[in-house]
């Protein structure tokens, strides 16, 4: 009765495409693999590839099941623990040709989301092992925005699959890795309790709506609600500017010195994390 519980992703949107992207640098939870499913997209991080079975699960929870899965003939996409999930919940598996990867439509959209976060991540400075929640962010961007594209009929490519009109309230505000306050409530007496930090994206499964990752000087993202924006004046204040360039030193540092403990570390912040780009 499994397949009962979801939203059936039925007509022409219903089939997607899934594949595996790799990235040269770790992320910050040690994850150096991306699970992207596509109708257009959606992005899940791994760090080993017997864990390529474990996103579709959260794909299925927050979009729907889909009518039919298309991939290559790898054998974590078609056999063992994947097999079983696509049988559960009668998903027809499809497969491509070996040695055929322009079969894949996921290919391309892997393509246009590796060059996003490419410019991204040079305009503002950020750390590649940032690559991560910048994918994110990208995904999900796409998804809201309406694109001149005549099948859409003035449409999200997210409301023209689920049937609902997504509110866009959350992305509105700030833009990926934008200087931001947030209210440090562990801040002792009589420091400041207001400090600076890098915005990375929206916290979905954490607190209500309205709740941010957020990167401090320490260099490991926190979750909070509670953030405002830099004034123009503050912007243009020297004091800030300069405590600006000490937060992106700090958090430089930070990533420096625990670069030998990167190997070590569990992927587990952000393993089932999804970014839907439709």
């Amino acid at each position: 009765m499994a397949q009962l519980w979801y939203l059936r992703l039925g007509g022409p949107h219903g089939k997607f495409h899934t594949d595996i992207f790799f990235a040269s640098v770790p992320s910050l939870s040690n994850c150096t693999m991306g699970q992207m499913y596509t109708n257009d997209l959606t992005f899940s991080k791994l760090n080993h590839r017997i864990l390529i079975p474990d996103t579709l699960i959260p794909f299925i929870q927050n979009i729907g099941i889909p009518s039919e899965l298309h991939s290559d003939d790898a054998k974590e996409l078609t056999q063992g623990k994947m097999k079983d999930l696509l049988e559960k919940f009668w998903i027809k598996g499809t497969q491509s040709e070996p040695y055929s990867p322009w079969q894949v439509r996921v290919e391309l959209c892997i393509r246009e989301v590796k060059r996003a976060v490419r410019h991204s991540l040079e305009t503002s400075r950020a750390l590649k092992h940032l690559w991560d929640y910048c994918t994110k962010y990208h995904c999900e961007l796409h998804n809201l925005t309406a694109h001149p594209i005549f099948i859409l009929q003035d449409r999200t490519p997210y409301e023209w699959v689920v049937g609902r009109t997504p509110d866009i309230s959350e992305y509105i505000d700030y833009q990926w890795y934008e200087t931001v306050w947030y209210l440090d409530r562990d801040a002792e007496f009589p420091n400041n309790k207001k400090k600076l930090g890098k915005w990375l994206g929206i916290a979905h499964n954490v607190g209500q709506a309205l709740c941010y990752y957020i990167l401090p000087s320490s260099g490991h993202p926190i979750v909070h609600s509670k953030i405002q924006a830099l004034s123009n004046d503050q912007r243009q204040s020297t004091e800030i500017q300069q405590a600006v360039r000490d937060l992106h030193q700090a958090i430089s540092d930070k990533f420096k010195s625990e670069a030998d403990h990167f190997p070590h570390r569990t992927c587990n912040l952000m393993k089932n994390f999804r970014y839907t780009y439709l």
